[in-house]
């Protein structure tokens, strides 16, 4: 198991991963971001942001790219605004605010309020019914983790 990440997201769901790519968060509505959790084993993730015209790639190692080009902090363009403060990396956008921590491999995911209901992803619809935590992108509810991670699996866009 020394590959292999545990991988914990909000409602409960708990599932163990080794190399896979997910899509965390994503407004169903206006498409504003994509949030997305790529896991490359050995506890280490890229975390991929994208909106109507941009792609924001946070590696491992704390470098990031926008669309491909490695970028020195802080960064702001029309879509996003990323900086560096205390060791964190700070992504915001539309609605969001991601900060990672490398340190202690943590990432913090903050959705505004107006998003409640409009999304999807592992994270879920963001209403706070649990009813429809563990909803799938088909929109068929499951109570299997195992199955609700496969679902939320995606290539590099969800």
């Amino acid at each position: 198991m020394a590959d292999t990440l545990q991988l914990s997201m909000v409602k409960n769901l708990t599932s163990v991963v080794d190399v896979a790519t997910f899509c965390t968060a994503r407004d169903y509505v206006d498409g504003n971001f994509s949030i997305i959790m790529n896991y490359l084993g050995r506890q280490k993730k890229k975390l991929i942001l994208t909106s109507h015209q941009q792609n924001v790639q946070l590696s491992p190692n704390g470098k990031v790219s926008v669309d491909g080009v490695v970028m020195d902090l802080p960064y702001r363009s029309s879509e996003f605004a990323v900086f560096s403060e205390d060791g964190k990396v700070f992504i915001e956008g539309r609605g969001f605010q991601v900060k990672s921590d490398p340190t202690v491999n943590m990432v913090d995911i903050d959705l505004s309020k107006w998003y409640f209901g409009k999304t999807g992803g592992l994270l879920g619809t963001l209403n706070h019914e649990r009813y429809d935590d563990m909803i799938m992108p088909n929109k068929q509810i499951t109570s299997d983790a195992f199955a609700l991670g496969n679902a939320w699996q995606v290539q590099d866009r969800c």
